[in-house]
């Protein structure tokens, strides 16, 4: 039988035994520095990492532009075919400019929620 003191150390015990190794307290956050360290170094091959934020910005206006002439030219391919019509166009461009202008005023009441109240009373 195993007496409370023995009991006691056992559980209290000042090792940590993982993978069939002993360590000290200490040392499991040693590890996880080591492997917190390795994922880093694991991230720093990523290529975008060596750009310069100009490049980064210049390479981001190029996509959107990009994306912004497919989308043109989808939908004068769906005018042409009669998939959608100008009306329709034209209320979707209105409907999503209320909708910029609602999360605008939305971010402007967030960060002045006084002066957002006073505007809306106004109207």
């Amino acid at each position: 039988m195993i007496s409370p003191q023995n009991r006691h150390r056992n559980i209290y015990s000042k090792h940590i035994v993982i993978a069939g190794k002993e360590m000290a307290r200490g040392l499991s956050r040693d590890l996880a520095r080591e492997k917190a360290q390795k994922k880093t170094v694991s991230q720093k091959g990523n290529k975008e990492t060596a750009l310069t934020p100009a490049q980064r910005q210049e390479r981001d206006a190029k996509a959107l532009i990009e994306k912004k002439l497919l989308k043109e030219t989808k939908k004068e391919e769906d005018i042409k075919t009669g998939k959608i019509t100008e009306q329709e166009i034209k209320q979707e461009e209105e409907k999503k400019q209320r909708l910029r202008e609602k999360q605008r005023m939305s971010a402007f009441a967030s960060n002045n929620p006084l002066l957002a109240k006073t505007l809306q009373q106004g109207k």
